[in-house]
């Protein structure tokens, strides 16, 4: 997931001085430190979806840059959907 949003990090980089794309992981993944071992941790599950079960279409139309991810973090409770519909300006 990383190396895939990380084309769209690099446009957020150029637009917002680099803030954006950093801000953007805090958002979706949580780290923490392991007491007993000192390791770092990342608490989050991300599950790429593919298909919709339903007779909707999950995306406007079939697009290679059109993502959708459900991302679950253990340590907080908390899930995430993060969508991205690829829609052509021309």
């Amino acid at each position: 997931m990383l190396w895939r949003l990380g084309s769209m990090g690099v446009t957020l980089d150029l637009l917002c001085g680099g803030f954006c794309s950093q801000s953007l992981y805090k958002d979706l993944l949580t780290v923490y430190k392991d007491s007993d071992t000192g390791d770092i941790r990342v608490s989050s599950y991300i599950l790429e979806v593919q298909t919709s079960d339903s007779d909707t279409p999950l995306f406007p139309r079939e697009n290679p840059h059109s993502f959708c991810y459900f991302i679950v973090d253990s340590l907080k409770r908390q899930a995430t959907i993060f969508y991205g519909g690829f829609i052509p300006f021309w």
